[in-house]
C-alpha cells in the first residue's frame, strides 16, 4: 500500500508521468492490439473501446450528445448516439501538447491548455475555433469553463485567472493558495469556484466579486480533483492521500470522509441524480459510493476486467496500471474509465447495470 507520507506529485512531476505513460503508449499501441469485449475479459466487457489508444482521459459533454477523449497529441471527440468520431483536434505543432478539456454547460464549446500555454476554444460539434487566448501567465495545469460558457478559469502555478471566453482578456486573478493549485471546478449555477492545491487545502470563491468565502481542509496531501453535484449542494473532493472528502458547499461542513482506495484518488464523478459518487484511483479501482450514508456500494477492479492491457504481459503482483479518471454519462446508463495498462492507454465505455450485476 502506498504511504500516505510520501511527498505529493508536483504539477511538473505529474506532466512528466503523464508524458512516459503517453510516450510508452504511443510506442506499444502498434504492436498491441486492443482487447475486446470477447477476448481476455470473458462474458463482462465494455460495451465500447474507442479508438485512441493514447488517450489519458475524457470529459462528457453536460447535453449528452458528445464524450471528448484527449491524449497529449491530440482530442478527439465522439458522437455518442453512434460511437462514431466526428472530430479530431490537434495541436498547431508537433511539440505542443494538451492537457485537460472542459465543455460548457450547454455543450456548445470545448476548451483545453496546450504545453506552450495558450487556451483553445473550439465550437461543437464542428471543430471550428472560437478563440485562442494567451494569458501570459505560464503553464496552466486546468481550466475550466463556467456552466453560461462567458468565463473560462484557469490556473497557474498559485494563480487563478478568470478570463472572459469572448475577449481573452482577464476579468481578475485570485491567489490565496500557498503552493501550487492543481485543480478547478465552477459551481452549476456558475456563483462559485473551488480549487485545489499542493497545499492540502480547498479554496471557495465568489465568481462575480472574486472574494474569498471559505476555507476546506482535512487532507493530508494534494487535492487532485474536485466535483460539484448536479444541484450544487454538494462538493466532493479527492486527494494524493488516497481518501474523498465531501462538503456541504454552503455550510462548508464536512459530511463525509469516504475511505478505501489505496491510492490516490485521480477522479470523481456525481450520478444525474447526485445520489451516487464514482471514484477512481491509482489503485486500479473503480469504487461507487452512496452519498446519503457515506458508505461504498460497489468496487470495480478494472485491472481483473481489462488486466494489463498487453498480450505477452507476465503477472505482476504490483499490476502495473492506472485508472486516470471515471464518469457517469447524461443519462446514467454508462459508465466511462479511463485505464492506462503496461503498453496502452484507452478509454472504455461500460454498460452500468451489467457491469454491477443488477
Amino acid at each position: 500500500m502506498r504511504s500516505t507520507r510520501n511527498p505529493p506529485l508536483t504539477p511538473a512531476a505529474m506532466t512528466v508521468l503523464l508524458v512516459i505513460v503517453g510516450i510508452v503508449a504511443w510506442t506499444l499501441s502498434a504492436c498491441a492490439q486492443p482487447n475486446s469485449p470477447d477476448s481476455s475479459i470473458g462474458a463482462l466487457g465494455p460495451v465500447h473501446t474507442l479508438s485512441h489508444p493514447q488517450a489519458l482521459g475524457f470529459a462528457y459533454s453536460p447535453d449528452g450528445e458528445f464524450l471528448a477523449t484527449w491524449s497529449f497529441a491530440r482530442i478527439k471527440l465522439w458522437d455518442l448516439a453512434s460511437f462514431q468520431e466526428v472530430q479530431s483536434l490537434a495541436p498547431p505543432r508537433l511539440w505542443m501538447s494538451f492537457r485537460w478539456p472542459s465543455f460548457s454547460a450547454n455543450g456548445q464549446l470545448l476548451a483545453a491548455s496546450t504545453s506552450n500555454d495558450v487556451i483553445r476554444i473550439w465550437e461543437v460539434p464542428s471543430g471550428r475555433e472560437v478563440n485562442t487566448i494567451d494569458a501570459e501567465l505560464g503553464p496552466s495545469f486546468r481550466v475550466a469553463l463556467s456552466p453560461s460558457g462567458e468565463l473560462l478559469a484557469t490556473v497557474s502555478d498559485r494563480t487563478i485567472a478568470l478570463i472572459a471566453v469572448a475577449t481573452g482578456e482577464i476579468v481578475r486573478t485570485l491567489e490565496a493558495h500557498d503552493e501550487s493549485v492543481i485543480a478547478v471546478a465552477f459551481s452549476p449555477n456558475g456563483e462559485l469556484l473551488a480549487t485545489g492545491g499542493l497545499d492540502s487545502t480547498i479554496r471557495l470563491w465568489n465568481v462575480q466579486d472574486g472574494s474569498a468565502l471559505g476555507t476546506l481542509a482535512g487532507h493530508d496531501a494534494a487535492i487532485h480533483f474536485l466535483a460539484f453535484s448536479p444541484d450544487g449542494r454538494l462538493l466532493v473532493s479527492g486527494s494524493e492521500d488516497g481518501s474523498v472528502r465531501v462538503w456541504d458547499a454552503d455550510s462548508s461542513n464536512l459530511l463525509h470522509l469516504l475511505a478505501g482506495h489505496s491510492g490516490p484518488v485521480s477522479d470523481a464523478a456525481f450520478d444525474p441524480t447526485g445520489s451516487t459518487l464514482a471514484t477512481s484511483s491509482h489503485d486500479d479501482t473503480v469504487r461507487l459510493w452512496d452519498l446519503e450514508t457515506g458508505t461504498e456500494e460497489h468496487t470495480i477492479d478494472l485491472w481483473e476486467l481489462l488486466g494489463p492491457l498487453s498480450p505477452d504481459f507476465s503477472p505482476d503482483p504490483q499490476r502495473s496500471a492506472r485508472v486516470f479518471g471515471v464518469g457517469f454519462s447524461p443519462d446514467g446508463r454508462h459508465l466511462a474509465t479511463s485505464y492506462c495498462g503496461v503498453s496502452r492507454c484507452q478509454v472504455d465505455i461500460w454498460d452500468l447495470e451489467a457491469l454491477l450485476g443488477d
